[in-house]
């Protein structure tokens, strides 16, 4: 599903959404899980809480005014 869609989603004319965002999320999660020890998952982990909670501030910064 994610191949068929790739090339026209630069154009933003297709989007994946549930329909290939979960399946994805699901493989890529379950490829770490199965190349990484107990040290990698913590490292993942680490760094997906880290890309949230810089996101966030993104978020509020781009909210505020100027």
């Amino acid at each position: 599903m994610g191949a068929a869609v790739a090339a026209d989603d630069p154009g933003e004319s297709t989007v994946i959404g549930d329909t290939g965002a979960h399946a994805l999320g699901v493989a890529l999660g379950a490829a770490m899980a199965a190349g990484t020890g107990r040290a990698g998952l913590a490292a993942q982990a680490a760094a997906l809480i880290a890309a949230a909670a810089y996101g966030d501030q993104v978020t509020q910064l781009a909210r505020s005014p100027m």
